[in-house]
């Protein structure tokens, strides 16, 4: 399959980072003596509170303005809590054992896949390159892991070459295997909440399509469709980018 088929999408979010000029202006001292002071205070006190007042009103509308040119949202909700990640024990593309308790403290992204897919995998292993490019881009911590629904076939030298044919960042994106199929099911079926089915002789796994998103707690927050009809390929990649976002550890 050719790899430069699926179009990569970047994000390029406006409203992420504004600098604000904050600028004082500097009053003249006057020569007036206290009594004479304090009765020219008082006179000007009315003047003072509408300039006050349209200074504000000023400043109101310019950053509600800058607001709305940047694409600045309202806080978010933070992504409910679905179910706890389950127990686990798997084997990356290099040989490492990866649990539930690897990625604690980051949020991160599984997909379900098997590597001689000849149907949604490339797509949905394109659509994690993609978020591996928009999350670096922005600047965020994240990881990606890609279970495999064939492990007996996808031993992690397969799994390697794998990941190399997606220019995978491999200290970020993870290929996981096992040493047994109903494990690899029971994972995703009942860990992951995803459909996994047998298949025929041309697609031997029927699968679900989704990017699920875990949040640092260790806790299932949210599933996407990555092959949605009715969803841009940018407008998943962006969904998903402000979701993680919303899911930084505190600095």
């Amino acid at each position: 399959m050719n790899e430069d088929v699926e179009r990569q999408s970047g994000v390029s979010r406006a409203g992420i980072h504004a600098d604000e000029d904050g600028r004082t202006g500097s009053g003249q001292q006057s020569n007036l003596d206290a009594e004479g002071l304090a009765a020219a205070d008082a006179a000007r006190r009315p003047a003072y509170l509408i300039a006050g007042a349209m200074v504000v009103a000023i400043i109101l509308t310019v950053l509600v303005w800058q607001g709305d040119e940047l694409g600045a949202k309202p806080d978010r909700q933070p992504l409910p809590k679905i179910k706890p990640v389950p127990a686990f024990s798997m084997t990356d593309q290099d040989g490492n054992t990866v649990t539930q308790e690897t990625w604690l403290g980051r949020p991160w992204i599984a997909d379900f896949i098997f590597t001689d897919c000849p149907g949604p995998c490339p797509k949905m292993s394109q659509r994690m390159l993609s978020l591996q490019r928009a999350l670096t881009k922005q600047g965020l911590d994240f990881h990606l892991a890609s279970f495999s629904l064939d492990p007996l076939r996808d031993r992690p030298p397969v799994l390697k070459k794998y990941a190399q044919r997606f220019k995978a960042d491999e200290s970020r994106w993870s290929f996981l295997t096992c040493d047994d199929e109903e494990e690899a099911w029971n994972l995703a079926m009942e860990g992951f909440l995803q459909t996994v089915e047998s298949g025929n002789e041309q697609h031997r796994v029927i699968h679900s399509t989704y990017c699920i998103i875990v949040g640092p707690d260790g806790h299932i927050r949210k599933a996407a469709n990555g092959l949605d009809p009715d969803v841009s390929v940018d407008a998943l990649i962006r969904q998903i980018v402000e979701d993680m976002e919303s899911l930084q550890p505190a600095a």
